[in-house]
């Protein structure tokens, strides 16, 4: 599966990206160890639906348990959450991956950049410079090609969004 390393390398410049973001605004980003505000029941495509899967299947059964006991999350919260503390964080999303940092998409309409940005870190007053923006349009389209070629492999529909909240239900009926 050439896709899943692929995955991997993107991951690894997401979080490298991620890093000179982090060192550029210092103490400015308030993302910290049992921050969890951003911490949401979304959905993911296939190929990153699957790896997260993967990685909650390989947690230790006292954990696994733990998760289930728990009593229910409020609704949208991130299912996975145990002690507002992602317990596949090396296997996150790269959309949980790029959270707390300003976002950048490009909209070629209106010849503008959005801006999305972590309200506890910065106040919607704030104007961003380019270079203190992670800019997720070419991120996206290379993650849209890996799930495609991957959904290919396997059969699955590139376009499904398969909601986060699946990946716990899945792994306890398979522990």
């Amino acid at each position: 599966m050439p896709e899943v390393p692929a995955y991997h390398a993107l991951v690894v410049r997401v979080d490298a990206e991620a890093r000179q973001l982090q060192a550029y605004y210092g103490s400015r980003l308030r993302c910290r160890v049992h921050c969890s505000a951003c911490c949401q029941d979304i959905s993911l495509c296939p190929l990153e639906w699957h790896l997260v899967q993967a990685a909650v299947t390989r947690l230790p059964a006292a954990l696994l348990a733990r998760l289930q006991g728990r009593p229910p999350r409020p609704a949208g919260r991130c299912p996975l959450l145990l002690d507002e503390r992602c317990p596949v964080y090396p296997a996150r999303p790269i959309l949980c991956r790029s959270q707390g940092l300003p976002l950048a998409y490009l909209d070629e309409l209106a010849e503008t950049i959005e801006v999305s940005a972590c309200p506890v870190s910065f106040p919607e007053t704030d104007v961003f410079a380019p270079e203190g923006l992670l800019f997720l349009d070419e991120i996206n389209r290379e993650l849209a090609s890996l799930n495609e070629a991957w959904c290919r492999r396997h059969g699955k529909d590139p376009q499904e969004r398969i909601p986060l909240s699946t990946v716990l239900r899945q792994a306890l009926t398979i522990a």
